[in-house]
């Protein structure tokens, strides 16, 4: 699980998930899958991940998600030059 979502292969995770992949399951520095796919701006797979969750998130990674979809919306990007 957390190969796809460092990867963003929302395909792989999707099929995993139904599977009955632990989508909870921590990698060697204790990040989830939900959180590698926010680090590395997988926004398609933070909203699968972010469904398919056994339980509440936690705040670290409930900051990484409110943190990546706030720089992800045209609001805060830089207006084009003309």
């Amino acid at each position: 699980m957390c190969l796809a979502a460092v990867s963003g292969n929302a395909k792989v995770a999707g099929q995993l998930i139904r599977a009955g992949a632990d989508v909870n399951a921590v990698d060697n520095n204790g990040k989830t899958a939900l959180m590698l796919a926010v680090i590395n701006g997988h926004q398609s797979l933070v909203e699968l991940l972010s469904l398919n969750l056994d339980h509440d998130l936690d705040p670290t990674t409930l900051t990484l998600i409110l943190t990546f979809t706030l720089t992800s919306t045209s609001i805060f990007r830089p207006c084009p030059r003309f």
